[in-house]
């Protein structure tokens, strides 16, 4: 037993002079944004700010988005626990995704490399190098709460106090676990790094979108969902620690079944053994397009069954909203000159939600290539009658075709899921939903432009646009509830195109956006055709 782990702290030392600097970043990224807002929540809570806000919070729509109320009364809605109702859910997310992905690229994907290989033969423990990682983790975990918690105390706000603290950082960190737990377990499962990643991307989505339908409809079903833990307990308001210790002791389980799979396969085998692909290939796959596409599969068909889910859950909470604004007077007067404004405003930022993460999936068929040259495998296509252009076009096509899929999808599902939650008897809606959605078309163009182009730049530039497209979402998502000035807000994509159905189309925008992307496409294919490739 004790030979499984030789030289654990060893190789610890190892991964953190390797790792440093991206875990400084990550440290300090995740802690500003945790505890970075709280003079904005003292603004918002001025006059009858909190007031409004605690109205607003009570829309189904918004505990679909952030959770639950913690209190019924908007004089309870303290400074305190309106910060740990509308920021844990979602830096938890956060959190969740930056551990497993660090998790699957220190595990997985150093074995599928061949690096973990070099690493045992220098009689090392046969699961060091794992356990190595698991405490980097926990160790970056700790640092973090301590941080967060402290910063937090030390804006000297009455309702934000030690104890509260300490429970919105640790509930931060055990998310941060839960989260490199799954996906360890994920690469002892799955053979290659991107179908652990694939995997594990899909359960915190499964998991988010199922505790918003829980929180809207039965609360008392979010109390089943790992994810709900981490913020059930209602930071700065009760501090429930019996949630934060279940979440402890299901990432120990966790942990411990990734740590027995581990243990019974050899090195480079998964628990579930790869499909043997055919003997001979088929025309279509003896094609860039279709040999790209066979690369790319699972990620697109993962990818658009989850953007179809994700739309679901939300249309089925219209139903909800509708309930709302009838059943409070406050609200129906509000909205009595027109009454589909709530449904509206709702309607475009959850298009903006569907279409970020739509968005993700022609970036990965893109970046792809990018990936295969650093593994120097390109070049073994490249030298038969296949042209640098027609695997760039391959690409394009790919993206292009998939990401206008996706969008599509996300709008018609939505519109389904709403006109029955709606009890609605015309197909208006749905085709309200599928032009908002298609009215975001213009960022897929730009994005997979953008990727396009940085295939021939340097390889941190592509991570560069992933980063543009979270931040983008981030400033459109977080606009209202941390009431950021507008300034801010024009600096999101998202922001430039009309917000539909709440704003009339807006074809310069639109025309705008297209043309950047085709341009940047353009260019990248040229840039491309140039590029020395090993």
């Amino acid at each position: 037993m004790k030979r499984r782990f030789t030289h654990t702290f060893m190789l610890l030392i190892f991964q953190l002079r390797q790792k440093w600097l991206w875990l400084c970043l990550w440290l300090i990224g995740i802690t500003a944004f945790a505890s970075g807002y709280v003079s904005a929540f003292e603004k918002i809570a001025e006059d009858q700010g909190k007031v409004g806000l605690f109205i607003t919070m009570k829309n189904p729509a918004m505990a679909a988005i952030v959770g639950p109320l913690p209190v019924k009364f908007a004089n309870q809605y303290s400074v305190g626990v309106m910060y740990g109702h509308e920021m844990t859910l979602f830096i938890a997310v956060i959190t969740m995704i930056i551990a497993g992905s660090f998790m699957i690229d220190q595990t997985r994907k150093m074995e599928e490399n061949g690096q973990l290989e070099i690493l045992k033969s220098l009689h090392i423990g046969s699961q060091a190098s794992s356990m190595a990682t698991n405490l980097l983790v926990l160790l970056h975990t700790v640092l973090t709460i301590i941080l967060v918690s402290g910063i937090l105390v030390s804006y000297n706000v009455s309702s934000i106090d030690l104890k509260g603290s300490l429970y919105f950082a640790c509930s931060l960190g055990l998310a941060s676990l839960l989260g490199a737990s799954i996906a360890y377990l994920c690469a002892q499962i799955f053979a290659t790094s991107s179908q652990a990643r694939g995997i594990f991307f899909g359960i915190v989505g499964i998991l988010y979108v199922l505790r918003a339908g829980t929180d809207v409809s039965n609360l008392i079903l979010s109390k089943f969902n790992p994810l709900a833990w981490t913020y059930l307990g209602h930071p700065f308001y009760q501090n429930d620690w019996y949630y934060l210790i279940g979440l402890f002791l299901l990432t120990l389980i966790l942990f411990s079944i990734g740590l027995t799979l581990e243990s019974l396969r050899d090195l480079g085998s998964s628990t579930i053994a790869s499909k043997k692909g055919k003997i001979k290939a088929s025309k279509w796959l003896a094609t860039p397009l279709g040999f790209f596409f066979y690369l790319n599969r699972s990620t697109i068909i993962s990818w658009l069954l989850a953007d179809g889910v994700i739309a679901l859950m939300y249309g089925s909470i219209y139903g909800d909203i509708d309930t709302f604004v009838s059943s409070n007077k406050l609200i129906s007067q509000m909205f009595a000159n027109n009454s589909t404004t709530l449904i509206n405003s709702f309607t475009s930022l959850i298009i903006v939600v569907t279409t970020a993460i739509g968005l993700v999936m022609p970036l990965v068929v893109v970046h792809k290539v990018q990936s295969e040259t650093n593994k120097e495998r390109l070049g073994y296509l490249l030298v038969q009658r296949v042209s640098r252009l027609k695997v760039y076009y391959s690409s394009l096509i790919l993206a292009l075709f998939f990401g206008t899929l996706a969008i599509l999808i996300n709008g018609f599902c939505l519109g389904i899921a709403a006109t029955s939650s709606m009890q609605a008897n015309n197909g208006k809606f749905i085709t309200t939903c599928i032009k908002a959605s298609l009215n975001q078309w213009p960022l897929v163009c730009l994005f997979v432009g953008l990727m396009l182009l940085s295939l021939s730049l340097p390889i941190f530039v592509g991570w560069l646009v992933y980063g543009l497209l979270g931040y983008s979402f981030c400033v459109t998502y977080f606009a209202v509830l941390l009431d950021l000035p507008k300034w801010m807000t024009h600096t999101s994509l998202f922001n430039v195109l009309a917000k539909m159905p709440m704003e009339k189309f807006d074809l310069m925008s639109f025309a705008i956006l297209t043309d950047i992307g085709i341009l940047a496409m353009l260019l990248g294919g040229i840039l491309y055709t140039r590029k020395e490739i090993v």
